[in-house]
């Protein structure tokens, strides 16, 4: 009886070791991967200022071991991701490992406020999809704001201000090389012959002086409002025309001098 009850707790014994074998055998492996984990970051390789427009060359991505990348902070790996005009949100060092809290994007609250320069304005101006020429704007595009003097907005667009056949338009610049802080697609819905229609507005928010935005809401008030992409170079004249460009017969009737807006 006693010899049975001896072997009967061997055998236990033996099933307990080969258990705590194969035990260490599969965690040993686990406990490997673990160590060898990496996660991903983006360093900066230049100095960056609050307000800057990310780039992807300023930047590069490393594979960090897991411990030293909790250490810095980051638990999992960093998908950093951005659209044009994101800025970064502080001023950094290179060699300045960062996140998506680094940086705001133009859709996110308060991105105005670090991308206009000290004793600016942030001035919005609703334009039509089709008010502007050149090519389609994004931040931080640089635009030439134009008056078109003697006409009057209609639902297909610019039409005379009057029936009368020698009712001049007129086309000046007012300001060139203004930068776009923002630019934001608006859909809004009215109702048109008691059916709702949903119509598409873009308001673009320049960067504009003091003076620059007092003479922009003089502008809006006896003109209609165009946007010319900025590209190349060129002088004022080439930026303006009249009735009389394209009919003969036509007489101007409006001058732009110096910052002041005349209507003869």
């Amino acid at each position: 009886m006693k010899s049975k009850i001896f072997l009967a707790i061997a055998i236990v014994a033996v099933l307990v070791g080969l258990y705590g074998v194969a035990g260490s055998l599969v965690n040993k492996p686990h406990a490997k991967t673990q160590e060898n984990t990496l996660i991903q970051v983006w360093q900066l390789k230049e100095n960056a200022h609050s307000g800057e427009i990310i780039n992807r060359r300023m930047l590069s991505v490393k594979q960090l071991p897991k411990a030293k990348a909790n250490q810095l902070g980051f638990t999992e790996n960093v998908n950093l991701k951005w659209t044009q005009g994101t800025v970064f949100r502080q001023n950094l060092t290179q060699g300045s490992y960062i996140s998506n809290a680094d940086i705001v994007q133009p859709e996110d609250a308060g991105y105005i406020d670090y991308v206009i320069k000290k004793n600016r304005v942030a001035f919005p101006v609703e334009i039509g999809p089709n008010t502007v020429i050149g090519g389609v704007l994004t931040n931080g595009s640089k635009v030439d704001v134009l008056s078109v003097i003697g006409t009057q907005k209609s639902s297909s667009g610019f039409s005379g201000s009057s029936s009368k056949p020698n009712n001049s338009v007129y086309v000046k610049p007012i300001f060139s090389g203004i930068k776009v802080l923002q630019v934001k697609k608006q859909t809004k819905k009215s109702n048109i012959e008691g059916s709702k229609k949903s119509k598409n507005h873009v308001v673009v928010v320049l960067e504009l002086t003091r003076k620059q935005a007092v003479t922009l809401t003089v502008a809006e008030q006896v003109s209609q409002i165009k946007l010319d992409k900025s590209v190349g170079e060129y002088s004022k004249a080439d930026l303006q025309a009249d009735s009389g460009d394209i009919l003969p017969h036509f007489q101007g009737v409006a001058e732009y001098r110096a910052d002041k807006m005349q209507i003869n």
